[in-house]
């Protein structure tokens, strides 16, 4: 009897950070979208200033594998 208390305290426990949890996620996602991606420092926004050209890549023998294409 005491064993099922106690999972049930720990089941709703989990219940309650897991819903908890879902509510911040909306909040973000829903609410606050529009704000976080109008922000300075939004990661997407800086990868999209920061992108770098890369290289070719070559075999052992000097060919060419993979060559960027403008």
């Amino acid at each position: 009897m005491r064993i099922e208390r106690a999972l049930t305290r720990v089941f709703f426990l989990f219940l309650f950070l897991f819903l908890l949890v879902a509510a911040n996620l909306t909040y973000l996602q829903v609410i606050k979208a529009s704000q976080l991606t109008h922000r300075q420092e939004n990661p997407r926004e800086l990868m999209q200033e920061l992108s770098f050209k890369r290289g070719s890549i070559y075999s052992a023998d000097g060919k060419i594998l993979v060559q960027n294409i403008e």
